[in-house]
């Protein structure tokens, strides 16, 4: 984060700086999700062990949230104006049995979540009540139950600073409902204001 923070100027560069340090280096946690952002666009950047990822722009007028869990899943692989991904990333799901195309050949039934998110942690209690609390707060975007969560939403209107601040400082209120302590980082329903978050900075 720091080498592209201090080299990006813009939000696509910012991408293009990640995208090349893990083709070189690869990524040697688990996997991570990061947004790069300016005033004109913003992109989701999400990294699996190794050296695969995938990337999608927000649709300008639209929000997307990041909770701790995969959020890219069809990809269009010929739109690179709004898709970045890995040479590797379809081969190496199927080589991992993590991936199967219904029709040989054809990729666009390709899930990157459902792929690549470790089974313990998709569609997680402790992710998807917070991301989907978001949405609803921001977004005013409100999903069924077993609902997929979309990779972004369209805003009922403009969404605000206080808005972000509420929606970050929240602990688990009655919209997604409360199960253990919303402060933990274990157990609870995973806040989007949790026990490790010590900060956060919101750019105007």
């Amino acid at each position: 984060r720091r080498l592209v923070a201090e080299r990006a100027q813009n939000a696509r560069h910012a991408l293009a700086l990640a995208v090349e340090l893990v083709d070189r280096y690869g990524y040697l946690g688990s996997g991570r999700s990061y947004v790069f952002a300016d005033a004109d666009e913003a992109w989701v950047f999400q990294v699996v062990n190794g050296k695969n990822y995938a990337a999608q722009r927000v649709p300008d007028r639209e929000v997307a949230v990041n909770a701790n869990h995969y959020s890219i899943h069809r990809i269009n692989f010929e739109d690179t104006d709004n898709f970045i991904v890995s040479p590797n990333l379809v081969s190496r799901a199927i080589e991992k049995k993590w991936y199967k195309p219904a029709i040989k050949g054809d990729y666009s039934d390709f899930d990157f979540a459902l792929s690549y998110q470790h089974r313990d942690y998709y569609r997680a209690p402790i992710n998807v009540p917070r991301h989907a609390q978001a949405l609803l707060m921001v977004a005013g975007e409100r999903l069924a139950d077993g609902e997929e969560i979309p990779f972004s939403v369209t805003p009922e209107t403009k969404v605000t600073i206080p808005m972000l601040k509420e929606a970050l400082s929240s602990h688990g209120t009655p919209i997604v409902g409360s199960v253990g302590s919303p402060h933990a980082s274990r157990g609870g329903i995973g806040s989007n204001g949790n026990n490790p978050q010590q900060h956060t900075t919101i750019c105007n």
